[in-house]
């Protein structure tokens, strides 16, 4: 209506008024006029005027509680909503006007009662089962709030906003797949929306679709290049897809743009460290703090740039201070991890915190007993689950390669259950061996926990332990009958819900039970076995033959390689003064710590000329250096796993310090295995006394060298299928043990 029309209006109710001053139809009439004039006090006069001559008015006190609540009397604008239901209880508009200002109050759950009342007033209006849908989303009641955004659909209601919010519902559900469609849908009606570029990138990210993501992130930078949040997300998705020098520069810009982003600083950090510039990570990492201290992601980059320097006291640190911030598993996991290569800390000590671990993490979930309805059969077929993030080209996958090569598959069903981040050749050959392959990266525990259950799996093997992305609290909540910790596993989980642990005589003696929350599963040869890549080179000649001088060498992580460990390898080195010692692992790319290992050295008087280093290479070219070491030196307390089959397979002993934790004596296992018992010490004097005597002898030193690949293939280290048939024995009197307990 034109204003000019309104002006008549209320001239003429004005006029009506002064004849007739108690009739509350006047002063009502008078509000709406006076509201659609913009005039609001005057509205709230004439309403009030109305609801006073008559209490009962119903659409006086409602339009009365409207204007209050544009003036911010939310209050006294409740009050009259409600007295507006009290007289009409069915009147959508008062339900629908309290349920958002209640919202707006934060009073989400009295909302909910008001909404819900407004859709059933009118089941067929889509906008009020769009509010409907919102509020129950904020409530956390993702499946009805999915439901009422469908029925608003249904009803015809197209709105990028309802889109949008469906797309952030089936985003909370993990339910990526409908989430993209949802999301695209918003943007079909609003192609320039941002926010719903970055979300529908996030769900992208999460299906592992990277590329894709990165097409949509780009999408938003461009519509809106001052958003911060889209270039991290651009950044990490870059970084996702392994294109570190990309994220890094998407990094700087997002820094650049927001010089206080905690967030910005923290994301460059990790494009930092997966570049291998751990040092300059380090301080972005700091600088992510010192913006923001509860930043929690910052302090895990910390935790994880300081160790892989090897600054194992400043990691420690860090982590326990992540653990103040935010006490979850993933940081506690990490804090297990690192004791067990710092000198400090002994196998009761680890122990204690593991079972730390599992009274605040898993202990509660153990009280939720599944139940089991598994055939008691006790020879019948077994199922056999696998969990791991690892069945890959990482210790995990090449141990495991040739069990899953060699299971007897009439005897034996193998479910594995992935959470592999990135597949690779390695991968695909484990999804042959496997009669189920189930990809659980975006499953969580909980949810795992009820497919393994719902699979009647017999016996679940956790194949990683602490170490990061293991699914111990799946374990926790007991899917299966008989649990086992096996494979990638660094000593005891301290878990309830893992019955057993799989080891040897080697790696937990006679006496070390103690240690153990877990029955310990002793296989009689290793408990693991080694398959050698195809792509190995040959063993190649001695190298001290040709330079005149014996190189020691060591191919492990950095953070295995502490002061202790230097301090040892340099009484090595001066009672053989023309020796030298080589390192080669991925930290060292970073100049800083190239520096501190020299200086390391240095401090323990050896000079930086005999000491050679080197960063990163392909596995095929790490083995092939082996040819530039003739005695590999192995760290302590944290000995080699891998890394010492590797320099065996290449002809290379390795001198090891025997220890007292399960990560402290993979050496000791492995050259057990071999026959090459001579090559562990139980003290540091013997040590160096077996490593110079061994150095002194190039003729054994030349032999050993030249036998090592055969004496290794026809040990029970590689033997697959012995150790297959070893584990699949151990598994069938578990099997009949509990079938017994029945």
């Amino acid at each position: 209506m034109e204003t000019g029309r309104y002006e008549i209006a209320v001239d003429c109710i004005s006029r009506a008024l002064e004849s007739r001053p108690r009739a509350p139809d006047y002063h009502y009439n008078l509000g709406l006029a006076c509201l659609s004039q913009g005039k609001n006090t005057d509205a709230e006069k004439r309403f009030r005027a109305a609801t006073e001559l008559k209490p009962s008015y119903a659409e006086a006190h409602n339009n009365l509680a409207n204007v209050l609540k544009e003036q911010g009397k939310s209050e006294e604008a409740s009050k009259h909503y409600r007295i507006a239901l009290d007289v009409y209880p069915n009147h959508p508009g008062a339900n629908s006007n309290l349920a958002t200002l209640l919202e707006e109050l934060g009073d989400n759950d009295e909302a909910l009662i008001y909404y819900t009342k407004t859709v059933q007033t009118e089941p067929e209006v889509a906008e009020a089962r769009f509010n409907l849908a919102n509020i129950l989303r904020k409530l956390g009641k993702l499946h009805e709030a999915v439901d009422e955004y469908t029925k608003a659909t249904a009803l015809g209601l197209e709105s990028a906003d309802l889109y949008f919010n469906l797309g952030v519902t089936f985003q909370q559900l993990e339910q990526y797949d409908a989430a993209i469609d949802s999301y695209e849908e918003a943007l079909r009606i609003e192609p320039h929306r941002v926010s719903a570029l970055n979300d529908l990138g996030q769900s992208l990210v999460k299906l592992s679709r990277w590329q894709d993501a990165i097409m949509y992130f780009e999408r938003a930078v461009t519509l809106d290049p001052d958003c911060v949040e889209s270039r991290l997300n651009l950044g990490r998705a870059l970084f996702l897809s392994e294109r570190y020098e990309s994220a890094f520069e998407i990094f700087r810009a997002a820094i650049a743009l927001k010089p206080d982003s905690a967030e910005a600083h923290s994301a460059l950090g990790s494009a930092l460290r997966d570049l291998r510039q751990f040092t300059a990570a380090t301080e972005s990492f700091r600088r992510a703090i010192s913006i923001q201290p509860d930043l929690i992601v910052a302090h895990i980059g910390l935790g994880a740039a300081l160790k892989e320097q090897g600054l194992i006291d400043e990691a420690l640190a860090s982590i326990r201070q992540t653990l103040e911030i935010k006490p979850d598993r993933e940081g506690h996991s990490s804090l297990i991890h690192i004791m067990h290569c710092h000198p400090d800390f002994d196998a009761a000590a680890i122990l204690e915190e593991a079972r730390k671990w599992n009274d605040s993490h898993a202990r509660s979930l153990s009280v939720r007993q599944a139940s089991y309805y598994n055939d008691r059969s006790p020879e019948r077929r077994l199922k056999i689950g696998y969990l791991s993030p690892n069945l890959r080209r990482h210790p995990v996958g090449y141990f495991l390669d040739p069990v899953f090569a060699a299971h007897n598959k009439e005897e034996f069903e193998i479910i594995v259950y992935s959470s592999v981040e990135r597949p690779d050749e390695l991968t695909d050959r484990f999804i042959t061996h496997a009669d189920q392959w189930r990809d659980v990266l975006n499953v969580d525990d909980e949810s795992l926990a009820e497919i393994v259950n719902e699979d009647r799996v017999d016996i679940l093997v956790e194949l990683d332990g602490h170490t990061h992305g293991n699914r111990l609290l799946t374990i926790a909540r007991r899917p299966a009958p008989i649990q086992l910790c096996g494979g990638g596993h660094i000593g005891t989980t301290g878990v309830d819900g893992v019955d057993y642990l799989i080891t040897d005589q080697f790696q937990t003696p006679v006496g070390s039970d103690i240690f153990y929350s877990e029955n310990l599963l002793r296989l009689p040869d290793g408990y693991v076995c080694y398959a050698p890549p195809d792509y190995a080179p040959a063993v190649s000649g001695l190298p001290a033959r040709d330079r005149g001088y014996v190189t020691f060498g060591c191919y492990n992580n950095i953070w295995k390689i502490t002061n202790q460990v230097v301090q040892l390898w340099a009484e090595v080195l001066k009672a053989l003064p023309d020796s030298k010692i080589r390192l080669q692992t991925h930290a060292l790319d970073d100049s800083g710590t190239q520096n501190r290992i020299c200086d390391l050295f240095e401090s323990h008087g050896i000079e930086s000329s005999r000491i050679e280093l080197q960063g990163f290479v392909r596995h095929a070219s790490l083995l092939r250096n082996y040819g530039l070491i003739d005695i590999a030196l192995d760290p302590f307390p944290y000995s080699g796993g891998l890394t010492t089959c590797e320099a065996l397979w290449m002809g290379v002993p390795v001198i090891t310090l025997s220890g007292e934790t399960f990560a402290g004596r993979h050496s000791t296992s492995h050259l057990s295995n071999v026959g090459l018992r001579e090559f562990i010490a139980e003290t540091q004097d013997d040590y160096i006394t077996v490593s110079t005597d061994l150095a002194r002898d190039l003729d054994r030193l030349e032999t050993i060298r030249a036998s090592l690949r055969e004496r290794m293939t026809a040990s029970p280290l590689c033997d697959g299928v012995r150790y297959t048939r070893n584990l699949e024995a151990a598994f069938r009197d578990l099997w009949r043990k509990w079938c017994g307990e029945f």
